[in-house]
C-alpha cells in the first residue's frame, strides 16, 4: 500500500539557477597546463575560474556527485519517519517498510526529474565545471564523464542523487604537488 501511495504522488522540482548554485568542491585560481614534450605544445586543460570536483577514491567506478533528496540524512528526521511508521497498526516490520518507503520515494523522484527539468539542472550544476581530481592527483576532464540522476546515493541508500561515471578509456592527468601547493603543469598518464 505504502509503494502505491508513494508512486502516485507528483513532484514539482523548483531549481534555483543561479551562477552561485552549482556542484563544486573549488575554484581554479590558475588553469592548469599539460605540455606535450614532443610537439612542445602547451595545452590548457581547465581554465583559470572554472570549477573542480574532488572525489577521495578511484575514477573507475561509478558513484553518487551529489545527493538532492535525503530527508533521512538526519537522526532527527529518520527518528521521526520510524516513529510514525510504528504508528501505523499493520505494519509488522517496521525496517522493511522503511525501506520500501525510501526506495519508493526515491524512485519517484528519479523518474520524475528524468521526465521534467532534470536535464536543465544537472546542465546548470555542472556547467563551469572542468574535471574532478580524484584519489592519488588523478585530474579526468568533464568531457570524459558522463553525468546522470540517479536513485542510489551514499552507501547504496535510496536518494535522489546526481551520480557520475568516468568513460571507457578516459584521458588522465596527474596533479603533483610542489611546495606552494600544486603545479600548474600536468602530466598526461
Amino acid at each position: 500500500m505504502i509503494s502505491k501511495v508513494i508512486s502516485s504522488l507528483k513532484f514539482k522540482f523548483d531549481f534555483n539557477f543561479s551562477d552561485e548554485n552549482v556542484k563544486a568542491d573549488l575554484k581554479l585560481k590558475e588553469a592548469l597546463y599539460y605540455e606535450n614534450r614532443d610537439s612542445r605544445k602547451v595545452y590548457t586543460i581547465a581554465k583559470k575560474g572554472s570549477d573542480v570536483e574532488v572525489k577521495y577514491k578511484l575514477y573507475n567506478k561509478p558513484s553518487y556527485l551529489s545527493e538532492f533528496f535525503k530527508i533521512d540524512a538526519t537522526d532527527k528526521n529518520y527518528n521521526i519517519i520510524i516513529r510514525s511508521l510504528e504508528n501505523v497498526p499493520r505494519i509488522k516490520d517496521i525496517n522493511a517498510t522503511y525501506k520500501l518507503l525510501m526506495s519508493t520515494l526515491a524512485n519517484n523522484l528519479s523518474n520524475t526529474i528524468n521526465k521534467t527539468n532534470g536535464n536543465q539542472i544537472l546542465e546548470h550544476l555542472i556547467k563551469n565545471l572542468s574535471g574532478i581530481i580524484f584519489k592519488d592527483n588523478i585530474f579526468i576532464k568533464k568531457e570524459d564523464i558522463s553525468f546522470y540522476w540517479n536513485n542510489v546515493g551514499y552507501a547504496n541508500k535510496s536518494r535522489l542523487s546526481l551520480y557520475y561515471d568516468v568513460n571507457e578509456n578516459p584521458t588522465l592527468y596527474k596533479i603533483s604537488k610542489t611546495n606552494m601547493g600544486f603545479s600548474r603543469f600536468v602530466q598526461k598518464l
